[in-house]
């Protein structure tokens, strides 16, 4: 009998620890290897989708690893930097240039409180247009955190308005990342959404560096030659 009740007890204990340590750390592992898998597949997509190489990937996926393990990215997971690398890839940037800006929108995301996804879309449209290196790019990053800011809007809202042909034109005209964001700002503030600011002034920036006839005689009424507007905007700006 007494063997009985010491088994009894051998069992409830062992079905406790079973309970309170074995199974949750079995669910620890499993959610361990979940994440693990959802960033292979997230690595995997940059081989698929954007046009990088099985080589990079793997190159790529320890670095973000290291990274993450280091501290090295502003709070964010290895997923969160893989989903952030697939737009910065999307948009032609290889290897150490890519990480290095996928690294710079980690930090503008940390800043802003927004998904690295999305930060990282408005930073290589930026840097796609206006070009430069990474202080360059560290630079871009902080004027679209101050657009976003300035605005009544998000980065998500400014990732439309910069899918629209405002920043290709704004370079054409002469007119810097700055000077277009703040724009688009303004225009938010008074209730216009991004991507219709964004449109509006794409055509105003289009128009005034050449000008339909019935704009040249617009300005010409206002003193101004096209071809001397257009020298200014090159060479000033807004």
């Amino acid at each position: 009998i007494a063997n009985i009740g010491s088994l009894q007890i051998h069992d409830r204990t062992g079905a406790a620890m079973t309970r309170g340590i074995t199974l949750p750390i079995l669910a620890i592992g499993g959610a361990a290897t979940k994440m693990a898998m959802d960033f292979s597949e997230d690595m995997e997509l940059i081989q698929t989708q954007a046009g990088g190489s099985a080589r990079e990937v793997k190159v790529l996926s320890e670095r973000i690893l290291d990274m993450v393990r280091s501290g090295k990215t502003f709070g964010e997971g290895a997923r969160a930097m893989a989903q952030g690398l697939f737009f910065v890839e999307s948009s032609g940037f290889r290897g150490a240039r890519a990480l290095e800006l996928t690294r710079i929108a980690a930090a503008g995301a940390a800043v802003g409180h927004t998904s690295l996804a999305n930060t990282a879309r408005a930073l290589t449209s930026a840097v796609t247009v206006f070009g430069g290196g990474a202080e360059l790019a560290a630079s871009k990053m902080a004027v679209l955190n101050a657009v976003v800011g300035v605005g009544k809007m998000r980065m998500e809202d400014l990732n439309g308005a910069l899918g629209t042909r405002l920043l290709p034109v704004a370079k054409l005209a002469g007119i810097s990342l700055a000077e277009a964001g703040t724009a688009v700002s303004i225009f938010t503030r008074q209730g216009t959404p991004a991507v219709v600011a964004a449109t509006g002034l794409a055509t105003a920036f289009a128009r005034m560096k050449a000008p339909t006839g019935v704009a040249a005689k617009n300005l010409a009424f206002l003193g101004l030659k096209a071809d001397v507007l257009a020298r200014a905007l090159s060479t000033g700006g807004l």
